[in-house]
């Protein structure tokens, strides 16, 4: 009954060129149910950047005192894209994270998780190559390979490892991706 504090979550929508950044570490007051989420969801998306949210028209936190004691807390509306998203989540530290494609024809998660496992132990100063992890997953239509080019681009710039996996032969709703993505990555990586 808690919330992971150190995920976020970047749900980008193609059409309008926003994404909705979700930090479980600044949220508060959130119940565990779907039906909380979607209210909390729908108001960050709905509600207009001002003073009463302390969030300005760029997604940034503007008034502090005012975000903190919002609903908005942790929900940040922003411009930009999928591809913005990575580049903010692999600049966020260096060494930067590895990154994980979610694709159908992708190696099982399993094994990627056993290659992962040498680069993230080193992590804390030992000079490991990687500083935690970045998933990138597609819709219900999943990612094409177009998709995924500007990903494996942007890992690529910023020297981070990128691994396209799958987690198996069956179509999976984006929800219960994430789900399975945590128990391998708790598993088989580290425990949040």
């Amino acid at each position: 009954q808690s919330l992971r504090g150190t995920a976020c979550v970047s749900l980008c929508f193609k059409e309008e060129a926003q994404r909705l950044e979700v930090r479980g570490a600044s949220i508060r007051r959130l119940q565990p149910d779907d039906f909380s989420v979607a209210v909390r969801l729908h108001a960050a998306m709905a509600s207009p950047a001002g003073p009463a949210g302390g969030v300005g028209p760029g997604g940034e936190v503007c008034d502090a005192a005012a975000y903190s004691q919002s609903d908005r807390r942790g929900f940040l509306l922003r411009p930009g894209s999928t591809e913005e998203a990575v580049r903010a989540a692999l600049a966020e530290s260096d060494p930067p994270p590895a990154v994980l494609l979610l694709h159908a024809r992708g190696e099982p998660i399993e094994a990627a998780c056993a290659r992962l496992q040498p680069l993230l132990r080193r992590q804390a100063g030992e000079g490991g190559a990687a500083r935690g992890v970045v998933v990138v997953l597609g819709d219900d239509r999943g990612l094409l390979d177009d998709d995924g080019a500007p990903v494996a681009r942007l890992a690529g710039g910023a020297g981070a490892p990128l691994l396209r996996v799958s987690l198996g032969g069956v179509v999976l709703f984006s929800s219960h991706s994430i789900v399975l993505l945590h128990h391998y990555l708790d598993k088989l990586l580290h425990a949040c």
